[in-house]
């Protein structure tokens, strides 16, 4: 592998910025080269968050328009947001969840519209909540 470059896109208090660390440490541990960078990010719960992870022979953290390998959409929605950053070749984890945007008279997008529009991409949809048999509220405070 010469590089690899991966997207993680979501919103506030899904964990985008601890997958992208976990992603770099993995890689890192491995011997590779690896830069991330937090380039949004809110505090607040619902915001919009995406972490470049750049492995591999690169020599600066963002990732470029077109220029990701993989795209990982922690909130389907955040897939559509963040798409110009997926390289033509790129694949995209999309997680089943659509969460209502907090602000008014933004356009609520149906899962199967979203997929409609990434149908160029590999994508594979995966039901996060599910899979980690999630039952409680996403947005509870501990």
């Amino acid at each position: 592998m010469d590089k690899l470059s991966v997207l993680i896109a979501g919103i506030g208090g899904q964990g985008v910025v601890t997958a992208g660390r976990i992603i770099a440490e993995a890689f890192s541990v491995k011997g590779f080269k690896v830069f991330e960078a937090e380039t949004h990010g809110l505090s607040q719960r619902g915001g919009a968050v995406n972490v470049h992870v750049r492995i591999g022979n690169v020599d600066g953290p963002l990732i470029s328009k077109s220029g990701a390998d993989i795209l990982i959409a922690l909130e389907a929605t955040e897939a559509l947001r963040n798409i110009e950053y997926l390289s033509n070749h790129g694949a995209i984890f999309l997680n089943a969840s659509v969460k209502p945007p907090s602000l008014p008279k933004v356009k609520v997008y149906q899962l199967s519209e979203i997929t409609e529009i990434l149908k160029r991409w590999r994508t594979y949809v995966l039901d996060c909540n599910e899979i980690v048999g999630e039952t409680a509220d996403a947005t509870q405070e501990f």
